[in-house]
C-alpha cells in the first residue's frame, strides 16, 4: 500500500483526486497491528484496491496522540468501544481534521 503520513500532502491529494482517506491508527508494539499489516496491507490485491479507492494515511498513536485521541473518541461514540488497530474512512478532506460525523470506523475487535 502507498502510505502517507498525516499532513497536508495527503489531504491535498485526496482533494485533487476526490478520494476519501483510509486512516489506519496503530502502534509499533501492537500485536494485532502487525497481524493486520501482514494479512491485509501486504496483500497485493488489497493494496491495489485500497490505493485505487483511497488516499492511505498511517498514524502511530504513540507519535501522534492528538490524532489518535480525536478518532478514538469518534470510534467510541459510534460503536461504544475502541482499540487498535483502528481503520477509518474519512470523507471531506478539505480540513486538517475532517468532521467526526464523516467517519466510518472498524477495529480488529469489531
Amino acid at each position: 500500500m502507498h502510505w502517507y503520513p498525516w499532513g497536508e500532502e495527503a489531504f491535498e491529494k485526496a482533494r485533487q483526486q476526490d478520494k476519501p482517506i483510509f486512516l489506519s491508527i496503530g502502534y509499533s508494539t501492537c500485536y494485532w497491528c502487525h497481524v493486520m499489516e501482514h494479512e491485509s496491507f501486504e496483500d497485493p490485491q488489497v493494496a491495489a484496491l485500497t490505493n485505487d479507492a483511497f488516499v492511505n494515511i498511517k498514524v502511530d498513536r504513540e507519535e501522534r496522540p492528538d490524532i489518535d485521541d480525536v478518532y478514538m473518541t469518534v470510534a467510541q461514540m459510534m460503536t461504544g468501544r475502541g482499540g487498535w488497530p483502528r481503520s477509518q474512512s474519512i470523507r471531506g478532506a478539505s480540513t486538517a481534521r475532517p468532521p467526526p460525523m464523516s467517519v466510518a470506523t472498524t477495529t480488529a475487535s469489531s
